[in-house]
């Protein structure tokens, strides 16, 4: 009797502990989720079921192939040795999803999931960068499309961007040649 009531404190205690961590899991902005080296689900947050546009209790047990259109299996496949040697792969991608038009930028981390010295899975913490890369790709076309001429450059005077104006304005071929100069002999 008294074992019988303390295996049941002990599972209330592990249940509470599972609820909190799901908490915690959940209140986090970014995409977290875990998955087989072939693809299937094994754990995820909320965010990732609201980008996916699916019911959370329907993520788990599922292949990510059914919900992210790109990158594709394939481009996975040819990245997934090197990733596997590393354990490790830290960069931007462009996610499309099935149910979803157009694309978003994250910024992932992923990690091999290590099993007896063998990786057997991949986690992964993603966070949405789209609206900063919009933001650079709408500078960038307003940086060369100006008629004023732009320059940026380092304190010293060293350059580091012009656009395309100020390379006709100062008379020069292309920007590699005007990008030699030093702002402070220009004037």
């Amino acid at each position: 009797q008294d074992r019988l009531l303390r295996l049941e404190e002990l599972f209330h205690v592990v249940s509470r502990s599972q609820q909190v961590y799901r908490e915690l899991i959940d209140s986090i902005d970014d995409v977290m989720f875990s998955a087989s080296l072939d693809g299937e689900i094994r754990a995820v947050n909320q965010r990732f079921a609201e980008l996916a546009e699916l019911p959370f209790s329907d993520l788990v047990g599922r292949n990510l192939e059914t919900i992210i259109e790109e990158p594709t299996r394939e481009m996975a496949d040819r990245a997934l040795p090197r990733f596997v040697e590393r354990r490790f792969w830290q960069g931007i991608l462009r996610i499309r999803m099935r149910k979803t038009s157009g694309g978003r930028y994250f910024d992932c981390t992923l990690r091999g999931v290590v099993k007896d010295g063998k990786v057997v899975g991949v986690s992964g913490l993603a966070r949405d960068v789209t609206y900063e890369r919009e933001s650079e790709a709408r500078f960038t076309q307003l940086f060369e499309t100006l008629h004023e001429g732009v320059y940026f450059s380092t304190p010293e005077g060293r350059l580091l961007d012009a656009n395309p104006a100020l390379v006709g304005m100062l008379g020069y071929e292309n920007k590699d040649e005007l990008l030699q100069e030093n702002v402070n002999e220009l004037y």
